[in-house]
C-alpha cells in the first residue's frame, strides 16, 4: 500500500474513526485534522481519545513502522 493511498482512506474517513493499538488499547479520533501537502507531518491539528486522554496534535502515518527512523522523525521538533 502506498502512504498516499492511506492518506486518503483516513481524510475521506474511510476506515472509521475508531483504531486498535498493537497494546490492544482503543484509539478514537475526535477531529481528523487537515490533510498537509508540504513538509512536515501528514494532518495537522488533529485531536485523538487514547486511554482516557485526549491527545491535540499532529499525525504522521508510515506503511512500515521502520519509515519513522528512516525519514528521521525521532529528530523532529
Amino acid at each position: 500500500m502506498k502512504e498516499a493511498f492511506l492518506h486518503y482512506l483516513f481524510d475521506q474517513r474511510k476506515l472509521g474513526d475508531e483504531f486498535q493499538t498493537t497494546k490492544g488499547e482503543t484509539l478514537k479520533v475526535e477531529r481528523f485534522g487537515e490533510l498537509n501537502k508540504d513538509a512536515g507531518p501528514d494532518f495537522q491539528n488533529a485531536k485523538v481519545t487514547l486511554d482516557n486522554k485526549v491527545w491535540a496534535g499532529h499525525i504522521e502515518f508510515h506503511v512500515k513502522s521502520s519509515d519513522w527512523m528512516k525519514h528521521k522523525h525521532q529528530f523532529d521538533p
